[in-house]
């Protein structure tokens, strides 16, 4: 079996007005020139096998209103068109190709830019309790099986029920 997960990610909490270029295109380059990339390198082995699983790494952040994120939202929904519109051309190859959009996940690197979230955005969530990185396992998991064979082209949210699409 052969998957590619893109969970690269950066998410500088900055205002629009802050933001300046080379930020910009710091975000967009981890968060959506690496997918790209990654999905270079991998397709043609996984066209000639016909047989493929990509899972790209987006964020329900894309759906919320979240001030001082406007590089990485816009990052994480290119991710989102960029794997729809992949699937399109990879499907008859027998690869597909999704996207997990978590929310707030509990990392070392997450709690150290905004502790303060993670006290109020659980409460926002029908499962109220802070997401943990095993709580996104299955769902991947799931993507890169045989099992997720016929699905392709769609945005998974694992965030605790907060945003519902």
């Amino acid at each position: 079996m052969t998957a590619l997960v893109n969970n690269a990610g950066i998410y500088p909490w900055k205002s629009f007005e802050d933001t300046d270029f080379a930020t910009w295109k710091k975000v967009l380059g981890v968060n959506l020139d690496g997918p790209f990339l990654m999905s270079k390198a991998f397709l043609p082995g996984m066209r000639a096998r016909k047989y493929g699983r990509i899972v790209n790494v987006a964020s329900t952040t894309f759906w919320l209103n979240a001030p001082q994120m406007t590089a990485y939202i816009a990052s994480k929904g290119g991710v989102i068109g960029f794997t729809r519109a992949l699937a399109s051309e990879i499907g008859a190859d027998g690869v597909t190709a999704n996207v997990i959009a978590p929310g707030l996940t509990n990392t070392a690197t997450m709690r150290g830019v905004n502790e303060d979230i993670f006290e109020y955005l659980p409460k926002q969530q029908a499962i109220p309790r802070v997401i943990e990185p095993e709580d996104l396992v299955g769902v991947v998991s799931f993507l890169c099986s045989k099992d997720s064979g016929f699905v392709t082209g769609q945005t998974i949210a694992t965030d605790g029920g907060q945003v519902r699409i």
